[in-house]
């Protein structure tokens, strides 16, 4: 979830994470969904904020997966800035080696 809320903090490290961390990799698949979705959106060069994200899963019947738009200020509150993304990223496969799971 660190990941996913620094994603949303601050969209711009998607490049910094995408080649590091696959959908897969999230414990929970609404997580992965997630993840998905805000790749699509930034290579389609949509704006992410929380009512854009939160407007284009309810389009796709995917946003109460999340627990709804509540649930991504949840995912957002879980870090305080989105400055770490890459090493969450970076860390993952090992953490989950170990039975941790920053990403999801």
């Amino acid at each position: 979830m660190c990941l996913l809320g620094s994603l949303l903090l601050e969209p711009q490290r998607i490049d910094e994470v995408r080649r590091l961390v696959s959908h897969e990799d999230f414990a929970d698949p609404a997580h992965g969904t997630l993840y998905m979705n805000l790749l699509v959106m930034w290579a389609d060069g949509h704006r992410i904020d929380l009512m854009t994200v939160a407007s284009n899963l309810s389009d796709r019947g995917e946003l109460a997966l999340l627990g709804g738009t509540e649930g991504l200020v949840r995912i957002m509150e879980s870090v305080p800035t989105g400055e770490h993304a890459a090493r969450y990223a970076g860390l993952s496969p090992f953490l989950d080696q170990l039975g941790f799971n920053l990403v999801g």
